[in-house]
């Protein structure tokens, strides 16, 4: 499980390192999918075997014989690709993918439960919502 944010910066050659907070389960080498998030301008960093388990649930009631899902289904995969870390705890991004989440420079790298999500740090400040605000959301959805 993954939790907490920590701030770092992308080199010129597209490489981060990953918070040795998140590093301290996995191995040199592991393998990670990172796609672009569905809602937001921000990276999905998914461990093999959660990317495996995310798969499987959104594809479980998806027809690649439908029209419809199949374009469903090649969206959700564009601009998918598979990284490891180096001995150094760093990925590599593509350029698609950091110009997709506005990445420059300086990222959030945020631990949400069973993923990574990796943001531009002045698009991520921007999404914090208020105590107010989060305190209405949290009524509204759970009370």
């Amino acid at each position: 499980m993954f939790i907490g944010d920590y701030t770092g910066k992308v080199d010129a050659k597209g490489r981060m390192i990953i918070p040795s907070q998140f590093r301290k389960n996995c191995n040199e080498g592991e393998t990670f999918v990172v796609k672009q998030s569905i809602y937001d301008k921000s990276l999905d960093l998914f461990p093999a075997e959660a990317w495996k388990e995310e798969v499987a649930r959104f594809t479980e009631k998806l027809n690649r014989y439908n029209r419809y899902h199949d374009k469903l289904i090649r969206e959700y995969y564009r601009g998918t690709a598979e990284v490891s870390l180096d001995s150094s705890g760093r990925i590599l991004l593509s350029q698609r993918l950091l110009d997709y989440a506005g990445i420059i420079k300086e990222v959030v790298v945020a631990g949400v439960g069973e993923k990574i999500v990796i943001w531009d740090k002045q698009s991520y400040d921007a999404t914090e919502m208020t105590q107010e605000e989060f305190e209405d959301l949290i009524a509204k959805e759970l009370g």
